[in-house]
């Protein structure tokens, strides 16, 4: 249930986590080598954090909050697959990780109006149903209340424009800046 539930399985939220299982085979063609103990502690402290959540019942009490139990183990399983990535040729290591950025885009933005059914619902909800940001979800349902005019709909595309014109300026606009130790311009007053 920790590892394949359809509402909350760590492998079906992170499928690229899987690729952790198999460091112990890609570990002498990756150029990131960790010793033999190392890749044991990185694989077999998952594993006892699953056992001994799979162990209590709740999980299947507090199905909505299931993968809560299973984040100390992601750390662990992400350095795993690291591994792996590094023994995959370049190409194949990049569309791995994009595939894997557009599912954590889409249950990022999708959870919140799918939460108690599948994960698919969410990611289809939010792949056809166009952009959105879970903040502007929750402000255009409260918005019959507090601004009916808004007509329960917002569109997150003036916060993307914002977020990009920052950003923009951010890597583009060069900004007067010294380094630590220099002493700062004359005051001409």
């Amino acid at each position: 249930m920790l590892l394949f539930d359809p509402r909350f399985g760590l492998f079906v939220t992170g499928p690229l986590l899987m690729l952790g299982l198999l460091a112990p085979l890609a570990r002498r063609r990756s150029t990131f080598q960790p010793a033999t103990r190392e890749l044991t502690a990185l694989l077999l402290f998952p594993a006892l954090v699953l056992l001994f959540f799979s162990s209590l019942s709740y999980t299947q009490l507090q199905y909505i909050h299931g993968i809560r139990y299973v984040v100390p183990a992601i750390p662990f399983l992400l350095v795993a697959t690291l591994v792996v990535l590094l023994a995959l040729p370049r190409w194949l290591s990049l569309s791995l990780g994009i595939l894997s950025l557009a599912l954590g885009w889409g249950l990022a933005m999708g959870r919140l109006e799918e939460q108690h059914r599948s994960i698919l619902v969410g990611l289809k909800s939010v792949y056809l149903g166009g952009l959105r940001l879970p903040a502007l979800t929750t402000l255009g349902r409260m918005s019959a209340q507090y601004a009916p005019e808004l007509g329960g709909t917002i569109s997150p595309l003036p916060a993307f424009l914002l977020a990009g014109a920052f950003l923009w300026l951010v890597w583009r606009v060069e900004w007067p800046s010294r380094r630590l130790g220099d002493d700062p311009p004359p005051n001409r007053a």
